[in-house]
């Protein structure tokens, strides 16, 4: 059995889909960006191929599951001309993570729960969601991909990918058999 997820541009694209000024609106709250306050990844990371990625953004708790992140730093850092740079194997693994592999996504918004999460379960982009009845009412079209708040984390890894390589770098220098040697 294939499972065909998304990557972090076709959950971008499926969100624009609605239309383009929505998606604009839905990148601020009032006149203020969404700010993304808090960064961390759940640990224990030892022999897991995923990164599992927690963010606070305003009072809500989104979930990111960087699929075979893990996984590339290994490879990448065994099979590497950079050698033990682990902060540079750490920034390309994570860049070739973002627009090559499959994220999954959650969020503990309403809108999320309520339009998004059963597009989110059928086509096999959440994370850690199982929701088995479809938004007739708020989403029947299932257009979008994901609340506002995921929206710009995913629409700008620069706000917090640098705080996740300095995590993973710390435990991976705390304790280097995560890198599997």
């Amino acid at each position: 059995m294939i499972i065909n997820e998304y990557t972090r541009s076709e959950l971008i694209t499926k969100s624009k889909d609605p239309g383009f000024n929505r998606y604009k609106r839905r990148m601020t709250v009032g006149n203020k960006e969404i700010i993304i306050d808090k960064v961390v990844i759940e640990q224990p990371i030892v022999n897991q191929p995923n990164l599992n990625v927690y963010f606070k953004v305003r009072d809500y708790i989104c979930s990111i599951q960087l699929v075979n992140y893990m996984l590339r730093v290994r490879d990448l850092a065994s099979y590497s001309k950079y050698g033990y740079d682990i902060r540079k194997v750490l920034e390309i693994a994570m860049d070739q993570t973002l627009n090559r592999n499959d994220i999954l996504i959650n969020c503990t918004c309403l809108d999320f729960y309520y339009r998004f999460s059963y597009s989110a379960t059928i086509n096999n982009y959440g994370f850690r969601t199982n929701q088995k009845i479809p938004a007739r009412i708020r989403n029947p079209e299932n257009k979008g991909s994901g609340c506002k708040h995921l929206m710009r984390i995913i629409n700008a890894p620069y706000l917090w990918k640098g705080k996740v390589i300095t995590a993973v770098r710390k435990a991976i220098l705390s304790n280097p058999s995560l890198l599997g040697g």
